[in-house]
């Protein structure tokens, strides 16, 4: 029988909400945000933090043993036997309780304990607590993380001076040596590669930062690290009683009971009907059903955590209102997007969308040809060129598709970085400029996005200008298109102006066009044929004729990858396969693979633009 233990993940996991660690920890249950560690990793460059941490620490021993006892046998047995060493993933074992420290540095009597973290912050100007001194909300779990260790090794180890740390990416700093992010990577199997010879010393100026935090963990475990007016009923018990709590229901596999509140809306186990998978289990019912005692029927009801951006949600909780169809408008502070919203929900009977009678004549000011932008971006922790910082912005793919004056439409143009050794950000503006004129036709993107990644490229001009050809050129360009009045949020003008209760409060660009698909008339019959876009050349079809029709979901359809990374369908999971064109081993099909997946993706988002824009212009 596998014992279960309660991990450092599942303490953090059960700060959010103890009834989680039950969820996690049984993979019957669907976790709409769940990536494996190394995706975690690889999302960011954590796995290449974790790997130029060790570097800035050379000499120590790594444990790879996967046997929790093997392991924490090896560890209690090196630290016997040497008076000074670093061991990288040591592991230790209290009870139920079980972690493994990043590294453990040994002098005689006294241990380091580093937890790194691929959080970036600033060392010369930082702060873990507030005005009163409480640990801010941004650093609770990671420095709870680091109690969590701490506490187990005072258990295991009480004659030694234990002193902790996080080690963070320094964004204050910058790279000293070009290629920096090439000379760590991973192999098929998630084993890190490097150069053996590769040395603190080739590494340049260091971009991690060592932080000692025993203070913060002191107040963590007497209790005094929160407002006590804020805390709930879990949190009134001391460190110790939550750790010995928690892990006596993980080790039964016993789950916490629920209490619902806010916090819920943004639940991980919180999964829509159209993402939920059979054999599945959705943990957000069940804690409902167990709380308040509801059937299925009640999920069908739209829920006030649908309503976009709103903050009064615990204040109708508590009044026993749960359903946008339940409450009344007056006497609630809303926008005119929430009275929207909710107007047209509780309407649903007749799934009534809400269509602006002033949109015809906004649309009408424009002129064309309409240009629908998207941008795919990416933030590493390891930059690409000296004089970078670290998590700089990385753009690395555009899509632009063309709506002309006589109704039809084009994808008109696209690019992708597939050159992994340099920094693409110029060159991305470069390819840009040959595309779209600022002064023709109107350029549409989806909220700011676009707008900001161009800002933050022009400061990233202004620092290397002198060293970037065409600079100047690229500049002019940037601010002309930043500040022109041809430059428009779609995203703005879809919540000022369209709202179908089909959105479940979201402006997501996956939820409109879902939509607006099943309410028009004009997209069905068109796009109930084949779309043969520039990527989509088997064609894929929006209605599918089975016994009956049925629209789905654009991004449903996009198809999956013959790799470890299924299917491309959302920003992150973009991030996630740029990255492993960067640092993992790959064959060139798996390459080829990953470029198509982007595209298709990519050509996807300014496709559903222009699908919102070719009904609002011809709304059937």
């Amino acid at each position: 029988m596998v014992r279960n233990y309660l991990t450092k993940s599942l303490f953090i996991k059960a700060l959010e909400c103890p009834t989680k660690m039950y969820y996690a920890s049984n993979k019957e249950y669907i976790d709409k945000t769940e990536l494996s560690e190394f995706y975690s990793a690889l999302q960011d460059g954590g796995f290449q933090v974790e790997e130029l941490a060790r570097l800035y620490h050379p000499g120590g021993i790594k444990l790879n043993s996967f046997d929790k006892t093997k392991a924490v046998t090896e560890t209690k047995q090196l630290l016997n036997q040497n008076n000074s060493l670093i061991l990288y993933e040591p592991s230790i074992v209290v009870g139920q309780c079980y972690a493994r420290i990043d590294i453990l540095i040994k002098n005689n009597s006294n241990l380091e304990l580093i937890e790194v973290k691929a959080k970036s912050i600033d060392s010369t100007n930082y702060s873990f607590t507030t005005n009163k001194n409480y640990i801010k909300a941004e650093w609770k779990k990671y420095l709870y993380d680091v109690a969590f260790q701490t506490y187990l090794m005072q258990q295991m180890f009480p004659e030694y001076d234990i002193n902790p740390y996080l080690m963070l990416v320094d964004k204050s700093k910058t790279v000293t040596v070009h290629g920096l992010n090439q000379l760590i990577k991973i192999d098929k199997v998630k084993n890190v590669l490097r150069d053996s010879e590769l040395t603190k010393d080739d590494l340049g100026q260091e971009i991690l930062v060592k932080i000692p935090v025993k203070k913060y963990i002191e107040a963590i475990w007497n209790g005094i690290d929160q407002d006590p007016v804020k805390v709930s009923i879990t949190e009134q018990k001391s460190f110790k009683q939550r750790i010995e709590e928690f892990s006596e229901y993980i080790y039964k596999n016993k789950k916490y009971p629920p209490t619902i509140s806010e916090k819920c809306k943004t639940c991980e186990f919180r999964i829509n009907a159209s993402d939920f998978i059979k054999g599945k289990k959705n943990g957000f019912i069940e804690c409902w059903k167990e709380a308040l005692g509801w059937d299925d029927d009640a999920f069908q009801r739209p829920h006030i955590f649908d309503i976009w951006n709103f903050r009064q949600t615990q204040t109708l909780m508590e009044k026993g209102l749960f359903f946008i169809d339940d409450i009344k408008i007056n006497g609630l502070k809303l926008n005119e997007i929430q009275i929207i919203q909710i107007k047209s929900t509780q309407n649903n009977f007749n799934l009534k969308e809400f269509l602006s009678k002033d949109l015809k004549h906004i649309l009408s000011s424009y002129k064309f040809p309409f240009y629908f932008i998207d941008f795919e971006t990416a933030r590493f922790a390891l930059p690409f060129n000296a004089g970078l910082h670290p998590y700089e912005l990385i753009v690395f793919q555009f899509s632009i598709h063309k709506i002309n004056e006589d109704g039809s439409i084009e994808h008109y143009a696209e690019w992708i970085d597939r050159n992994t050794n340099e920094f693409p950000n110029f060159e991305f503006v470069r390819q840009l400029m040959q595309h779209l004129t600022i002064n023709e036709g109107t350029i549409f993107q989806y909220t700011n996005y676009e707008k900001n990644c161009l800002k933050q490229i022009l400061q990233q001009l202004l620092q290397v200008q002198e060293n970037e050809k065409n600079s100047l050129e690229l500049m002019d360009w940037i601010i002309g298109f930043i500040n022109s009045e041809n430059l428009v949020d779609l995203c703005e003008i879809v919540k000022k102006n369209y709202y179908h209760p089909l959105q479940r409060g979201s402006f997501s660009i996956k939820d409109v066009i879902y939509a607006v698909v099943n309410v028009s008339t004009y997209l069905q019959n068109k796009y109930s044929e084949l779309y043969y876009g520039t990527n989509f050349p088997q064609g894929i079809k929006w209605i599918e004729e089975e016994n009956t029709s049925k629209i789905k979901n654009p991004y449903k359809l996009l198809p999956p990858l013959d790799i470890d990374l299924t299917e491309i369908k959302e920003g992150g999971a973009a991030m996630i396969a740029y990255g492993k064109l960067h640092f993992c081993d790959l064959s060139l099909m798996e390459r080829q693979t990953l470029l198509a997946g982007l595209l298709r993706y990519c050509e996807l988002d300014t496709l559903a633009m222009t699908m919102i824009m070719e009904y609002w212009l011809n709304p059937e």
